[in-house]
């Protein structure tokens, strides 16, 4: 943020986080798990890492995250998000009311998992300093997230999980932890921070250079099943 309205607005955003979400059918309202202490630390983090410098970030799922980034006026983000999920309407919204600017956004209303590997095909679109991946949480959605993530995100980048206490986001962070090439610069109740150390942009080695697969493959060679394959 560069002036002091920014942090205005900011603040105003954190004393107050709008409630965009809901799971039963609109009975009750929520921030969507984001709290104040969340967005504080990813603002610490993001200082530091980047200091002043104007960022690109890719997020998967919207909502107070989107706001959030937005405020932190970046080049470019660019939202992934379920077509039938209609808080962008809600984020648009909170942002009129509020003044804050989204000409930064660019909002896909698609599943990550088709709209990812299209923006890599797209030769425009470059890396990215930043992701978030909270869109979807099954399995093996945040996996194949993280394989395209990876892709387009740049050398010394950060990649922000979210919602790790869901088995299939926590297996995620499990595998980025055991590799040399990520580094942890924060740990949550419910979100960790990783940097992205090496160029790569794709995985690679055989299952000896990827510790979590190697011993996942021992501890399934020692288990016996109930069936063959």
């Amino acid at each position: 943020m560069n002036n002091d309205l920014s942090k205005s607005k900011m603040d105003a955003f954190l004393s107050n986080i709008p409630l965009l979400h809901s799971w039963d059918n609109g009975q009750t309202r929520n921030t969507g798990g984001f709290h104040r202490i969340h967005f504080r630390v990813i603002a610490s983090v993001l200082l530091h890492h980047f200091s002043d410098a104007r960022l690109r970030i890719l997020e998967t799922g919207a909502g107070n995250s989107t706001i959030f980034f937005c405020l932190q006026e970046p080049i470019k983000l660019t939202t992934i998000a379920h077509p039938n999920d209609s808080v962008i309407d809600r984020i648009r919204e909170y942002c009129s009311k509020n003044d804050i600017d989204l000409s930064c956004l660019e909002y896909h209303s698609q599943i990550s998992e088709l709209m990812l590997p299209q923006l890599i095909l797209d030769k425009e679109f470059g890396e990215v300093d930043v992701i978030l991946i909270d869109g979807g949480h099954g399995w093996p959605t945040v996996f194949v997230d993280f394989f395209y993530c990876n892709y387009i995100l740049k050398q010394n980048g950060l990649l922000l999980i979210d919602d790790i206490q869901l088995y299939s986001v926590k297996e995620l962070v499990r595998f980025l932890n055991e590799l040399p090439d990520w580094q942890v610069l924060a740990k949550m109740d419910k979100l960790w921070i990783f940097e992205k150390l090496s160029s790569d942009n794709i995985l690679s080695g055989n299952i000896a250079d990827l510790p979590y697969l190697d011993r996942k493959a021992k501890d399934s060679l020692a288990t016996k099943s109930q069936w063959q394959i």
